[in-house]
């Protein structure tokens, strides 16, 4: 398990100072500012009419739809911890000489009792940092305590909630004022081994996935080089075709990209492809051909709903058959094209689409609940791996948000045009979906506020990245068990905390 840092400051700081380690730094030349060519992006207004009341969940909730099916085995695993979820550790000691005080089979109280006296937080590795060689004044100092004591009851109450759900391990972000402001590790990222989670822990990202594989569409609508609109039948790139076979209607990049393709995802045929301890190894062509295309060994009419443009439905297949769209357009694997515009130029040096590229104990393991243990069967991969199956850290997700937030530029580094971010975060649903629906992302909102992001699950693992539109506040929350319900409990938390920073 590579280590994570202890917390970061909000003041900006050299990249190889917040992260676990060093990166080479800002490209000397930066991505161009350039806007879109005319006609690349659709000026006309989004529909008027609304789609319904969205089954949204209680604050800070979204619309859940599941990358795969709810139903999954979850007796093939490994035989995992009993009972409760197992004690984490404390961090203790200064970030230049920690020791982990590993604690077993004690109770909540007597932990956060333990890290309270010590002086650290609740968590395996959270805690705001300061810059170093800086003696602090009697206020800062209080500051700092304040903000310790405020970390400590975070950690209580993160842990409370974990224990409450029966959630491994949980790995968290806050971005305030465009910076990362926090960062916190919580629980296990292997229950058989007791490897604890840390800020370098990579977690799948679920459906949250889908927002990251957007930024990469986005890149390559807005390369000069790339002959791709959003408006432009997908066939006149696709080597065979995808055409809905009750409509004349032809699909575009923004109708898949705002799930409104009429795309209807055949889960028993996804959840059948899902492999195992690899990734999965069939070419993206190959496999949506099968699946979408008349001719196909697995075509079926079924697969289509409503004429395109016309209604919202959520569709795995729709964002990999534009992940697909992407790799024919630019020559090059989508993956591939995802590394050298979006990964590489942001400096995400722990975010890839396959396993094979993971540092091995570096990914948390995926856990499902049973009732009485934690049941794992290892790390998988499926075909379509555009809509869920990027694994990443909570600060690379945190990176993500901060250029959202800064319209395409992260730590002085152009990467995306600011026009082209804008478009892409516009309302632009079919119709009854204009309150909700952008490109790759979605808006949500409680009784008070409206959050920019998305939601995700997969087997083993929930997640969720959102930035709360008043402030451009932002949170990343992943957990290496399915539990929905926990989401929101901990992202609250995290709300009230960032006041303190």
């Amino acid at each position: 398990m590579r280590p994570g840092f202890l917390g970061c400051p909000r003041a900006r700081r050299t990249r190889n100072r917040l992260r676990h380690h060093h990166r080479s730094g800002s490209p000397s030349t930066t991505r161009s500012s350039r806007g879109i060519r005319p006609g690349k992006w659709c000026t006309r207004p989004a529909p008027n009419d609304a789609r319904g009341s969205p089954p949204h969940h209680t604050l800070l909730g979204q619309a859940f739809h599941p990358r795969g099916h709810p139903r999954v085995c979850a007796h093939h695993g490994r035989a995992g911890a009993r009972g409760r979820r197992p004690a984490v550790g404390l961090v203790c000691s200064p970030m230049t000489s920690r020791h982990v005080l590993s604690i077993g089979g004690l109770v909540l109280t007597i932990m956060v009792g333990l890290a309270y006296a010590c002086g650290a937080p609740a968590s395996n590795e959270a805690r705001v940092a300061r810059p170093p060689n800086v003696t602090p004044a009697a206020s800062e100092r209080s500051a700092s305590q304040a903000a310790t004591v405020a970390a400590t009851v975070l950690g209580r109450d993160i842990l409370a909630v974990m224990d409450r759900g029966h959630v491994a391990g949980v790995s968290v972000a806050i971005v305030k004022d465009g910076e990362l402001a926090w960062t916190g590790a919580y629980g296990l990222a292997d229950v058989e081994r007791g490897v604890p989670v840390t800020t370098g822990t990579l977690f799948m990202a679920a459906s949250v996935s889908k927002a990251v594989a957007t930024l990469c569409a986005v890149a390559a609508l807005a390369d000069d080089g790339v002959d791709l609109d959003l408006d432009a039948p997908i066939n006149d790139h696709l080597p065979v075709s995808v055409a809905h076979p009750t409509s004349p209607t032809p699909i575009t990049l923004r109708h898949l990209l705002t799930h409104t393709a009429g795309i209807h995802d055949d889960y028993p045929a996804i959840l059948g492809e899902y492999v195992f301890g690899a990734d999965a190894t069939e070419p993206l062509g190959d496999y949506l051909g099968r699946h979408l295309s008349v001719g196909g060994s697995a075509y079926q009419a079924a697969h289509f709903g409503a004429a395109p443009g016309t209604a919202y439905e959520y569709s795995n297949w729709g964002l990999t058959l534009a992940g697909w769209v992407v790799e024919v357009a630019t020559r090059t694997d989508f993956a591939a094209y995802c590394q050298s515009e979006i990964f590489e130029p942001m400096g995400l040096e722990d975010t890839h689409w396959f396993l094979r590229d993971t540092e091995g104990d570096a990914v948390a393991l995926p856990y499902e609940w049973d009732g009485a243990r934690f049941h794992t069967r290892g790390h998988y991969g499926y075909p379509d791996y555009p809509d869920g199956q990027l694994r990443t850290t909570a600060t690379d997700l945190a990176d993500v948000l901060r250029l959202v937030i800064g319209r395409g530029t992260l730590d002085g580094t152009r990467v995306l045009p600011a026009s082209s971010v804008d478009e892409m975060i516009r309302l632009q649903g079919a119709p009854g979906d204009e309150k909700s629906q952008a490109l790759g992302w979605s808006y949500t909102h409680d009784t008070v506020n409206r959050y920019l992001g998305h939601r995700g699950a997969d087997i083993g693992v929930a997640t969720h990245i959102l930035i709360r539109q008043r402030d451009q506040l932002g949170l990343v929350v992943l957990m290496n068990t399915r539990n929905l319900d926990v989401l929101s409990p901990i992202e609250e938390l995290l709300l009230d905390f960032s006041d303190t920073l």
